[in-house]
């Protein structure tokens, strides 16, 4: 009869909990893709599969060793699918992704497969084998065969690599949602539910976690690890796995807001920071000085007759077709000539609205002035005017009664 390890119950309790909601949570994604045809979901599917693998893995073959031996370093050519897999999410979560397998994912899981290359000869040798160099490693007097050394060799140029190649795609995500962050603010006028705040969180929480756990386990590497480690396992799998899961199944429509990547024929723009003059930048453009102080002036008509910037959903898209002229074109305008991002340009107009509610109209009170000013939510609102005012809302209303 197999003798479990004290603490073997509440590992594999949490450890069913995470096979559990991550199949849970792969269903519905499945499913989502099915009717709306959504990339990011099954990559964000894929990516909880894989991390669900690799604890179930690293806990069977630590856990009953003696009896599953062929678990013995079964994760390792795993473990790179696993930032791979997220960055493939934030990317195609941000911009537009029509199909799952292409040249260029094929291309991002080829350390993957090296790494099983490499693994290979020692996933091919006898489960004594295996056990003997899994408990024997430490031991200096050991003649291990050719494929167990080598093996033996590959341990932590692996090891380095592997947290040096998550920490690069974790890097590189942050960059996606950094220029997707850029992208909405000259697409969009608001932010709530399309800035996958949460998916940064969560990818700061990886590069911490890539960080400790690798160096917890590594020190203890063995055929045991102490308690504390599979508690720290436990806990940051059901944790990650658990926010994934409510984010990645409850974000709305995911991927409806995505935007066509720099360089596309999208009519977005991303400029980033505005470090050149208007006049150098337009040196180049098809656009001449005057088409540019014309489209500016019916923007600014726009803006002051019909204003549009009370529609909460506005996107840069509708304020380019009710003047008839080109996204591109007002982007450019906006941006450059303006010298605001689109969300800056109408959240001004919201809050220069707002500023005569308060000071004329005492029979609203300022939840109400918020919806019809065209902001989404208090908070987003408060946050605007203050950093236009540096007064609060109430403080303003107060402040301009006193005056009157």
């Amino acid at each position: 009869m197999v003798q479990l390890p004290h603490f073997a119950i509440p590992v594999i309790f949490g450890l069913s909990l995470c096979i559990g909601q991550t199949l849970f949570a792969f269903i519905l994604l499945l499913r989502s893709y099915l009717k709306d045809g959504q990339v990011a979901n099954i990559y964000l599917a894929v990516f909880m599969c894989l991390l669900c693998s690799c604890l179930s893995l690293f806990f069977l073959f630590d856990l009953w060793i003696v009896h599953l031996p062929h678990f013995i370093l079964s994760f390792i050519p795993l473990l790179p699918g696993i930032p791979v897999t997220l960055f493939l999410y934030a990317k195609s979560i941000s911009f537009r992704e029509k199909r799952c397998v292409t040249t260029e994912v094929l291309l991002h899981l080829i350390p993957c497969f090296i790494i099983f290359t490499l693994l290979l000869p020692f996933f091919t040798l006898p489960g004594i084998e295996k056990i003997e160099w899994q408990l024997l490693t430490d031991d200096s007097y050991i003649e291990f065969s050719d494929i167990q050394q080598f093996t033996l060799s590959l341990l932590w140029p692996l090891k380095i690599f592997i947290v040096l190649h998550g920490l690069a795609y974790f890097y590189a995500i942050t960059r996606i949602l950094k220029k997707y962050q850029i992208a909405v603010r000259n697409t969009y006028s608001y932010t709530e539910g399309i800035n996958f705040r949460w998916l940064q969180i969560l990818v700061y929480t990886g590069i911490g976690l890539y960080l400790i756990y690798p160096t917890l386990k590594w020190v203890h590497y063995g055929s045991q690890h102490p308690f504390y480690l599979w508690v720290v396992s436990i806990f940051s799998g059901c944790i990650v796995l658990s926010l994934f899961s409510y984010f990645g199944v409850t974000q709305k429509r995911v991927g409806e807001n995505r935007i066509e990547p720099s360089g596309s024929t999208s009519n977005v723009i991303l400029l980033g920071e505005h470090s050149r003059s208007p006049q150098g930048k337009y040196k180049n453009s098809a656009l001449s000085e005057s088409a540019v102080l014309e489209i500016e002036s019916l923007i600014l008509e726009e803006m002051k007759t019909r204003q549009p910037y009370r529609d909460p959903q506005l996107s840069v898209k509708q304020l380019a077709d009710g003047i008839d002229l080109s996204v591109k074109d007002v982007s450019r305008v906006i941006n450059e000539r303006i010298g605001k991002n689109f969300m800056e340009f109408i959240n001004a107009y919201r809050i220069a609205d707002a500023k005569n509610l308060l000071a004329n109209d005492i029979t609203k009170n300022i939840i109400e002035i918020v919806f019809e000013v065209g902001f989404n939510s208090k908070t987003a609102f408060y946050e605007a005017f203050k950093k236009e005012t540096g007064l609060t809302p109430t403080a303003f209303r107060k402040q301009n009664q006193k005056s009157a």
